[in-house]
């Protein structure tokens, strides 16, 4: 089935804010999971990881109990073609804007530099949603 409002659209990645970082990172490695790709410091670490079929679950440093709790969905991401249009759309149809289309540089991304294109909005229940596109 095709979406006709965002064409393109589609499935790009859960992501979980996590308090004990290597641990974590430890324990979906011994899943199988393999790192696509990590970048920041500290607390702002954040490592992307293939589930085994190109479908890729995100791992963010920083979380605390009072953010974790019995587990914490950051946001959920979806590829597209146009984060502009995209994000257009979702203001449209009454999502909060967190973030406008902003391009970032990750040059501290391994194995590689990587420059996306992402806008961030909360739907209707304050869920976040990420529009995503990875720059060549």
């Amino acid at each position: 089935m095709t979406n006709e409002k965002i064409v393109g659209m589609g499935f790009h990645h859960v992501s979980v804010k996590v308090k004990n970082y290597e641990k974590s990172v430890a324990f979906y490695r011994a899943l199988g999971m393999k790192t696509v790709t990590e970048w920041g410091q500290g607390d702002g670490r954040i490592m992307m990881l293939d589930i085994g079929d190109g479908n890729i679950f995100e791992i963010c440093a920083g979380g605390t109990d009072a953010t974790c709790g019995k587990g914490s969905i950051g946001h959920v991401a979806f590829a597209v073609r146009n984060v502009d249009t995209a994000y257009a759309k979702a203001i449209e149809a009454g999502a909060k804007s967190v973030m406008t289309p902003t391009t970032m540089k990750l040059d501290d991304a391994r194995p590689s530099r990587m420059t996306i294109y992402v806008a961030f909005v909360a739907g209707p229940d304050g869920e976040e949603i990420e529009f995503y596109t990875r720059k060549f």
